[in-house]
């Protein structure tokens, strides 16, 4: 059966990376004393910021900054310590902090592996629907299709073919070093808040290996940042239009680690007009909260058969492991 799989940060969390309300939290790598300037001057204004507003988030910090007339330079500062904080490895020792993250290296984390294990032995992916900036995603499905264990890789989902990513695929080859992999993947994979791997230069979208982006030029990864009031930007459009026409597609939806919160608004409008438009027949929430989150994914997309388990790894029992 055709599946959408939509994953949000509690997927990503699994393996160590930050959940949106914990992006202050986190030691990001620092590549020089103008970074660590620029990261104290937001960390400082978030405390300050949090005395007057102590029941308020990041996400409510963020949008705060953006609509500053004497803070405003604070958002670009903010937009790149989040974008570092993301990038730098928190569980996976063998990575480098810098440059580490590559596409070419599988997930190491367990929970994910048996994740596309079970998901791909059950259903028929038709898409990857996420709001996650990593490329754990990419490293879990893989950048083309894989025998042991197998994996249909990935392309990216509304942005143009071919596909290829830069950077010294093989440095070690010394006469002749590859410098860029094309994706090659049967599954699109949408990603409606961009990638740490892409980076906007004029007019186009360039997209690299690994997560440089997050760490040169003063952070240019091509990433909209959580917060309440967020519209999606034209270079974006086309992955929202093609993750809007997968999901109306696919008779199932499998949700992992997405807690639709209240201030993702354009997320829950492209959901809800899904579900009106398509096929949806199954809705598969696989959260710790999933229990309290299933009234407000059936009120989103009118699905009346909705099943609510555990989140990963315990969730993984759910799935029979065989098409259905």
């Amino acid at each position: 059966m055709d599946c959408a799989v939509i994953l949000g940060a509690g997927f990503s969390h699994v393996a160590g990376l930050p959940l949106a309300g914990q992006m202050f939290d986190v030691k990001p790598f620092v590549t020089s004393q103008g970074a660590l300037r620029r990261f104290d001057e937001v960390l400082l204004a978030w405390d300050k910021w949090q005395e007057s507003h102590p029941d308020k988030g990041p996400e409510q910090f963020l949008e705060h900054l953006w609509h500053s007339l004497t803070e405003g330079f604070l958002w670009a500062y903010a937009v790149e310590l989040l974008g570092a904080a993301l990038a730098t490895p928190q569980s996976d020792a063998r990575m480098s902090l810098r440059y580490g993250q590559t596409i070419l290296r599988p997930a190491w984390c367990s929970a994910h592996q048996r994740f596309w294990d079970r998901v791909l032995r059950t259903f028929s992916v038709r898409g990857v629907v996420t709001t996650n900036y990593d490329v754990l995603i990419e490293r879990g499905l893989r950048h083309k299709r894989m025998q042991r264990p197998p994996r249909p890789g990935i392309h990216y989902g509304g942005i143009p073919h071919p596909q290829l990513l830069h950077g010294l695929a093989a440095p070690w080859t010394v006469e002749k070093p590859q410098r860029e992999v094309q994706l090659q993947g049967s599954v699109p994979l949408y990603k409606l808040h961009g990638s740490l791997n892409w980076s906007k230069e004029g007019s186009c979208l360039k997209m690299y290996l690994d997560l440089r982006p997050a760490f040169r030029h003063g952070g240019d990864a091509a990433i909209v940042p959580p917060m309440p009031e967020k519209e999606v930007p034209p270079w974006l459009k086309p992955v929202w239009r093609d993750a809007e026409a997968c999901l109306a597609q696919s008779p199932v939806w499998l949700v992992c680690g997405y807690s639709m919160p209240r201030y993702d608004h354009t997320v829950r409008e492209m959901l809800a007009r899904s579900a009106r438009a398509g096929q949806l027949s199954k809705l598969i929430i696989m959260d710790p909260a999933s229990t309290a989150l299933a009234s407000e994914w059936t009120t989103i997309t009118a699905c009346n058969d909705v099943h609510a388990t555990a989140g990963l790894p315990e969730g993984l029992d759910y799935l029979p492991g065989q098409l259905w």
